[in-house]
């Protein structure tokens, strides 16, 4: 069984559909992938209608933007199997998504005063509902030939120090933990060296500790951005604090060709053994 338990769509960064992923899951021999949009659940429907008679599963998900301490703690905390018809995530990731819209109406603000003419006509047609980020400035700077790639501009304008630096629009942690067990779904945190704050006293460990101890269920340790020694570091963690091992490639589409859907850089493998247990772990948490 090949699995993968982070992928995006055009609801949130990505350059696919739902339907399209569907269609590359059954390509790439997925048998299920979790469609973990940011701060969005509103492609999980559109996606399983096209897997419906298929040999793919589409595991409901999401991943939710986290900004503590004025921005100085930002990470992403993934839900797994949940309700994705659930009013209070439902409620919970709008009034986020309101908050997504205004930072990115600030940051064209910003660029505009930095003699950068960009507004919302130049983001792109997004489907209604889609989660609106960094990523979707990124991509118009370079369609207006402002940057060359996406990298140079977010090191130019989007990144943290840089003109158009606007910190994330996000909920507390143990928000984002709650929001998730209430419609039924484990929390995972996702890329965790990567998140902010996560070098900080008593390092990646003690990080982990505190989401453990706010009921985090489980860490992302197969993921295209981690080395193998933080992959094995990362189990420890796991293990010590009994939080389940979850993973995925992270799929974004074509705006990340060296990325592919189930093994990410070619060294994901996620299966059967990672499915049941988010299936375990996620029956804890009846849906309200």
């Amino acid at each position: 069984m090949i699995c993968d338990f982070h992928v995006h769509s055009t609801f949130s960064d990505g350059t696919l559909t739902p339907s399209e992923l569907v269609d590359e899951a059954q390509r790439a021999g997925v048998d299920c992938f979790a469609l973990t949009d940011h701060d969005d659940v509103c492609g999980i429907a559109e996606a399983r209608e096209r897997a419906a008679g298929l040999d793919v599963e589409v595991m409901a998900g999401v991943e939710i933007s986290v900004a503590e301490d004025e921005g100085r703690r930002q990470m992403h905390i993934l839900g797994l199997r949940l309700d994705p018809d659930e009013p209070g995530l439902r409620a919970g990731l709008g009034a986020i998504q309101q908050a997504r819209r205004r930072r990115v109406d600030t940051i064209l603000d910003l660029l505009a005063g930095a003699g950068v003419a960009l507004d919302r006509s130049h983001l792109g047609d997004a489907p209604e509902g889609a989660a609106i980020g960094r990523p979707h400035v990124a991509r118009a700077l370079v369609a207006q030939g402002i940057c060359s790639n996406e990298d140079e501009a977010f090191a130019r304008y989007l990144r943290r120090g840089r003109p158009a630096y606007v910190s994330s629009a996000g909920i507390a942690a143990r928000a984002a933990i709650e929001l998730i067990h209430s419609a039924g779904g484990m929390a995972s945190l996702a890329h965790p060296p990567l998140s902010v704050g996560a070098d900080g006293p008593g390092g990646l460990d003690a990080f982990v500790e505190g989401l453990a101890g706010l009921g985090l269920d489980g860490l992302e340790v197969q993921h295209p951005g981690l080395q193998p020694r933080t992959r094995r570091r990362l189990r420890r963690i796991a293990r010590t604090r009994g939080l389940v091992v979850t993973g995925g490639s992270d799929f974004h589409g074509h705006s990340r060709p060296d990325v592919a859907m189930g093994r990410g850089r070619g060294r994901i493998e996620v299966g059967r053994k990672t499915y049941d247990e988010i299936v375990e772990r996620a029956a804890r948490y009846p849906a309200s």
